[in-house]
């Protein structure tokens, strides 16, 4: 199974409607151009509209022409004539305003779906029976040894001063 199948199949669920959702107004939004694309930061649909964030007020200014609205509008409508199965066929406006917070505050961080393993040491005991694979591991614990012994001595530097 393709990884591109794999994800329209969980935005096919009903727990990630809006993400779908703010997906295919990114995709509606890249139609302006990427002169355009490039002023956006981020977007979310809410209340049958399309929200559109800015970094500068620039940005928010050259977005808001009533052309590139209308522009927006049709946009949208061909979009959700070509796709009969969009999530945004209720949306029916456009609003842009200026994020007054950096993006990567608003960044929401999810726990990872694998734990990560702890880090590997040299305290290992090495139980292998093949002599090259033995070697092997031994190099292995050298190696870590003075990738422990490095760090143990820049971070007696950094407090050291």
């Amino acid at each position: 199974m393709k990884s591109s199948q794999i994800i329209s199949h969980i935005l096919n669920q009903p727990l990630f409607q809006k993400v779908k959702a703010a997906d295919e107004a990114l995709k509606v939004l890249a139609l302006l151009g990427p002169t355009r694309f490039k002023l956006i930061k981020y977007v979310y649909v809410k209340e049958n509209k399309i929200f559109a964030a800015t970094e500068h007020a620039a940005y928010l200014q050259e977005l808001k022409h009533d052309s590139n609205i209308s522009l927006i509008k049709s946009l949208l409508k061909s979009y959700n004539e070509k796709n009969e199965s969009s999530t945004l066929k209720e949306v029916n406006d456009v609003k842009f305003f200026q994020t007054k917070r950096p993006f990567e505050l608003l960044k929401f961080y999810l726990p990872p779906i694998f734990p990560v393993a702890p880090k590997a040491t040299s305290g290992f005991v090495n139980e292998a029976k093949d002599r090259a694979v033995f070697d092997a591991f031994e190099k292995l614990r050298e190696t870590l040894k003075m990738c422990e012994n490095l760090k143990r001595t820049a971070e007696k530097r950094a407090r050291n001063g």
